[in-house]
């Protein structure tokens, strides 16, 4: 909630009310096909959370892991219903994105996707907060996928790409998903990415309101916004 703030029928959005909200099909964008499967993202902002809770590191493993490691992050936790209580997030098991938005029969068609979190994918070859590939259902997209053509993207990553553009929805709006409020990019959010600043731990690579990536930002934004990514089967 923020009190200037009006949902997308111009309605402003009110504190202290109750809204109920009409539970839409999800639209996804298709990225890529091939035989047997597409690989979709979520067409709008569709929620917020925070990457991480705070900017200290931890041991897992005898191993340090960083505020913006993807592996062990809040938001990865959340997306697929994981316990993340080991590694200092939430137990999201059964009231995770991948639980609550898809039904039964949807969950099977939705492939296991093994997710590359090499340097590689956050434009920087020698990123050392870059983590260990991940096996999951629902994931972020990375800094390399925002520059694929193939995809539908600008290979300029300081071009203020329409196609990079994310607009809030009505539920993310309600909850207090940071949005522009000018009138070119009303309701556009910023919206994370899983590749990791190569340059500071805290900080996580995302999308601008307005379709560049020149910036990353703190981990600890919860206001941030979040576009699912799947794999399904054909």
């Amino acid at each position: 909630y923020v009190s200037y703030y009006t949902f997308i029928n111009g309605n402003t959005i009110t504190d202290g009310n109750t809204y109920y909200f009409l539970v839409e099909p999800i639209k996804w964008r298709v990225l890529t096909e091939d035989d047997n499967s597409y690989t979709l993202m979520c067409e709008m902002v569709i929620d917020n959370t925070d990457f991480y809770n705070t900017y200290d590191e931890r041991i897992i493993d005898e191993e340090t892991i960083y505020a913006n490691n993807y592996e062990y992050s809040n938001i990865r936790a959340w997306l697929n219903g994981y316990n993340g209580s080991n590694y200092n997030v939430t137990d999201y098991t059964n009231i995770g994105f991948f639980d609550i938005a898809f039904t039964k029969e949807e969950q099977a068609l939705i492939k296991t996707t093994l997710v590359d979190n090499s340097a590689q994918t956050t434009n920087s070859s020698t990123n050392k907060y870059a983590c260990n590939n991940t096996n999951d259902k629902v994931y972020l997209l990375s800094y390399q996928d925002m520059i694929n053509s193939s995809y539908g993207f600008s290979t300029d990553y300081t071009n203020y790409d329409t196609a990079r553009r994310g607009t809030t929805t009505d539920y993310a709006r309600s909850k207090g998903c940071y949005m522009r409020t000018t009138t070119d990019y009303y309701g556009n959010a910023y919206w994370w990415l899983r590749s990791p600043n190569s340059g500071n731990s805290c900080c996580e690579r995302n999308v601008d309101y307005n379709g560049d990536m020149t910036i990353s930002y703190a981990v600890n934004f919860s206001y941030f916004g979040v576009r699912p990514a799947i794999t399904i089967l054909k």
